[in-house]
């Protein structure tokens, strides 16, 4: 490695016109510039860096290998941490600090977190074929060649030229191979789309293309607001703290590549405002900890100035001058032209003083009002926190003036507990379905982390038919239906078109007057007929006006009304007792082995004519389009 740097050295000193003879590699003066150009190629990928990896470099790797599958285990958003990781590797190689260590320590992050990552079932083979993972396994790849380049280079003994001539002859012919195994993949659907989440982070909001992303309202685009709302004060630091981080060395450069990308996010979709907090933290200590570090070198040089003012040292022994003109440096330097005076000229001595102190002054000012202003950030802090902690089932509103606590939604799923069987299935949109399982322990047909939009399609059409209809499927899949109603803005009369939407686009013919059941509500923001004749509208409001009665008791039964209407319960009837009891045979659930949590399941038999004539939602990105095209 020593004789290489040497050669390495020699050579560059050799093209920028030192006097050192020509080294191994240099072949002729006429190979310089071509030398220079591939050097700078060596440089960019490889470095001045040598460092060898230690005991610790494979520790921290083997570490956040293990870290990062247990977060696949448990939270979806462990895409976005691998993919900082990776990012901060390749701005790392940008800036020419690749180094053993590096190559180690990502290589044992990647090797083991994937490693144990697919095992998880939800997640599978996804950062092996998911597009959204695919480039951490490139730079995986990427890594090992450069690793392989180098030894092979230092084995050899190769100069500069040399080195980097292997390195590009080597990354090219892996480049084409890639493009060459890319495109079969793509041709064979091997590789799976973006995710609609993902893809929703690339375009704008309102425009996915998806109705389930879009019918989210914390899939909305951030704004500067959303930061100050959510980190208040500490906001103000982050431009600061993100240009000293910039100066800080690997960590550093982690911490802004991880800031710039979480801000990125966050202004894109403002629920992932929460991904900006650790690094916004980070960099807030930053760029207090820089100043208050500054600010007290100020001070001790100002204590110092005065010391030596009192004392009359200055700290250096004048050659010429006495004392006190060492330190103030005198009022007049000679005459101008025409024997004038010229203005005072004052040293360099003064005008550092000025500047210690009043950079003393500055930092001490702004430490003091961050210091006076900690305590009430700390308060604000506290009740942020508790607002965002307070629960959504547990209201407070005003009867006839009066405050009081509506705890409709809470006692419809404590009634869903008591009331019903242990196996009850209940059919509700998906925004109620882990309260549904974590508070009233019954099965909901789908929740938050249901990824299937076609199975959110189903609920939708269900919801959103006539009673008949509905019922005709419902009955082979739930016992009760839950209803949030209320005449509220986010009632599931409100979210009614969010569902026609969602469903339209896998059963086209849902709305067969309106395709796509855009006029769900009319221009003049009137129901439409379809609206009206749903079945979640008339769940919602039965016996409401009027008292009329417009849930057929033929289908549906209504068992539960909440004290001031906001939840409303009804079940099913007549369900089928073949299709529930086929649902619950172990061997259709299609559990990915013998006692697992994860099982897909399936419809039941009585489904399936309204399966045949569902359409396969396919995303403009979804690359088995063509493939479903080619196969009609």
């Amino acid at each position: 490695g020593g004789e290489m740097r040497q050669r390495r050295t020699a050579l560059g000193k050799e093209l920028k016109g030192g006097v050192e003879e020509p080294v191994q590699g240099s072949r002729s003066a006429a190979s310089a510039p071509r030398a220079g150009g591939l050097g700078w190629i060596e440089e960019a990928f490889f470095g001045n860096k040598n460092e060898s990896a230690t005991a610790k470099t494979y520790v921290f790797g083997l570490g956040s290998g293990v870290a990062y599958a247990a977060m696949a285990a448990t939270w979806g958003g462990h895409v976005f941490a691998l993919n900082v990781v990776a990012l901060h590797v390749v701005v790392s190689l940008l800036c020419g600090r690749y180094s053993g260590k590096l190559h180690v320590a990502y290589s044992r992050f990647y090797a083991v977190g994937t490693a144990l990552a697919v095992q998880v079932p939800v997640v599978g083979w996804g950062p092996l074929r998911s597009l959204e993972q695919l480039g951490a396994l490139a730079l995986f790849c990427v890594l090992q060649v450069l690793a392989g380049c180098v030894a092979v280079s230092r084995v050899r003994g190769h100069g500069a030229e040399a080195a980097a001539r292997l390195k590009v002859g080597v990354f090219a012919a892996c480049a084409a191979s890639a493009v060459l195994a890319a495109a079969v993949g793509f041709r064979a659907g091997y590789f799976a789309p973006f995710s609609p989440r993902v893809a929703s982070l690339f375009v704008k909001h309102t425009k996915t293309g998806n109705p389930l992303v879009d019918s989210v309202a914390e899939h909305s685009q951030g704004s500067a607001g959303t930061f100050w709302y959510n980190l208040g004060e500490v906001a103000v630091t982050l431009p600061f703290g993100l240009g000293l981080s910039l100066f800080g060395g690997d960590a550093g450069i982690f911490l802004a590549t991880y800031a710039v990308a979480s801000a990125y996010f966050a202004l894109k979709m403002s629920r992932l405002i929460v991904l900006i907090a650790p690094a916004s933290a980070a960099l807030a200590g930053v760029a207090l900890g820089t100043l208050f570090e500054w600010t007290m070198r100020q001070v001790e040089k100002t204590l110092a100035l005065g010391i030596n003012a009192v004392t009359g040292v200055s700290g250096k022994k004048p050659s010429s001058a006495s004392s006190s003109e060492a330190l103030e440096g005198p009022s007049v330097v000679g005459k101008g032209d025409g024997g004038k005076p010229r203005k005072p000229v004052v040293r360099a001595g003064r005008e550092s003083s000025v500047k210690v102190i009043l950079g003393a002054f500055v930092g001490v000012l702004i430490l003091g009002v961050v210091f006076m202003r900690t305590p009430v950030y700390l308060k604000t802090c506290q009740e942020f926190g508790q607002r965002r902690s307070d629960p959504r089932i547990v209201t407070m509103a005003h009867v006839n003036g009066n405050p009081v606590v509506v705890k409709d939604i809470l006692k419809g799923f404590i009634w869903l507990r008591d009331n019903t069987p242990d196996d009850a299935r209940i059919l509700s949109w998906w925004d109620y379905g882990y309260q549904i399982t974590g508070i009233a322990n019954r099965t909901t047909l789908a929740d938050g982390n249901t990824w299937n939009h076609e199975h959110i399609a189903m609920i939708g059409k269900i919801l959103v038919s006539p009673q008949k209809e509905a019922h005709a499927i419902a009955r082979h899949l739930a016992d009760y239906v839950y209803v949030l109603a209320g005449n509220s803005y986010d009632d599931d009369l409100a979210k009614s078109g969010h569902m026609a939407f969602i469903g339209a686009s896998v059963f086209p013919d849902l709305c067969p007057k309106d395709p796509g059941c855009r006029n769900w509500i009319t221009k003049d923001n009137t129901p439409s007929e379809a609206m009206l004749k749903s079945t979640i509208a008339q769940m919602h409001s039965h016996k409401v006006y009027e008292g009329r009665e417009l849930v057929d008791p033929k289908y549906f039964r209504e068992v539960y009304k909440s004290q001031y209407g906001r939840v409303r319960i009804y079940k099913v009837l007549h369900v089928s007792k073949k299709s529930k009891e086929w649902l619950a045979d172990p061997a259709n659930k299609l559990c990915d082995r013998e006692g697992s949590w994860y099982c897909p399941g399936q419809y039941p038999p009585a489904l399936k004519d309204l399966i045949s004539r569902r359409k396969t939602y396919a995303r403009s990105e979804d690359f088995n389009r063509k493939r479903e095209a080619d196969a009609n």
